[in-house]
């Protein structure tokens, strides 16, 4: 999966990006649980602006448009209850 390898590159150096893992920075959350504060329309449009950061230290870097569905693809696959926001979209 494409989004799980952004992850791994792009955020694990701050973020969980697991089922069950710790984030490596405590003000940091998991990828799982970024939609318990964030809408996911938001994080899609700050992905792909480049403006989602929540500490001073989030680096801004730009995935493309293709990158952008498929970090926010994994990330909703993480729901416990299933992923919601882009199931049946493309």
């Amino acid at each position: 999966m494409r989004g799980s390898a952004i992850a791994a590159e792009k955020c694990v150096k701050c973020h969980a990006v697991g089922y069950a893992d710790s984030s490596p920075h405590k003000i940091t959350p998991p990828l799982r649980d970024l939609v318990k504060w964030y809408p996911v329309p938001m994080i899609v449009e700050g992905l792909k602006t480049g403006s989602l950061a929540g500490h001073d230290e989030m680096p801004q870097f730009d995935l493309g448009v293709d990158g952008v569905a498929a970090l926010v693809a994994y990330i909703d696959s993480l729901n416990p209850k299933g992923p919601h926001y882009l199931k049946g979209r493309k």
